[in-house]
C-alpha cells in the first residue's frame, strides 16, 4: 500500500443483488480518496474555495476481485508525475 491510504467501508446501496460493488462505484471509492489524499497534502481549502480546480482527463480501472457488502477497502494514491499544468496520480 502506498504512503497515504483511504480506508471506506462498503455501503450496502453500492452493491448489487448478490452484494457485490456496482463496477461504477470503483470511480466513486477513487475520487473520493483522490480528495482526501489532496485535502492531506494541504490543498483542502484550495479544493473548496476553487483556488485548486482540476479535471480527469483520463482514468484506467482493471478490475481484479470482487468488493463486498460491509467489507472495509483501503485506496492506496501516490503522485506519479506532477508537472506545471497537470499531475498524475495512481490509486491502488
Amino acid at each position: 500500500m502506498s504512503a497515504f491510504t483511504y480506508f471506506l467501508r462498503v455501503r450496502y446501496g453500492e452493491c448489487d443483488a448478490q452484494k457485490v460493488v456496482f463496477n461504477a462505484r470503483y470511480g466513486d471509492y477513487v475520487d473520493v480518496a483522490v480528495n482526501e489524499f489532496l485535502r492531506a497534502l494541504g490543498f483542502g481549502d484550495a479544493l473548496i474555495n476553487g483556488d485548486l480546480d482540476f479535471q480527469l482527463v483520463k482514468q484506467t480501472l482493471e478490475w481484479t476481485a470482487p468488493a463486498r457488502f460491509d467489507q472495509v477497502l483501503g485506496v492506496g494514491v501516490t503522485a506519479q508525475h506532477v508537472g506545471t499544468t497537470s499531475f498524475t496520480l495512481k490509486a491502488e
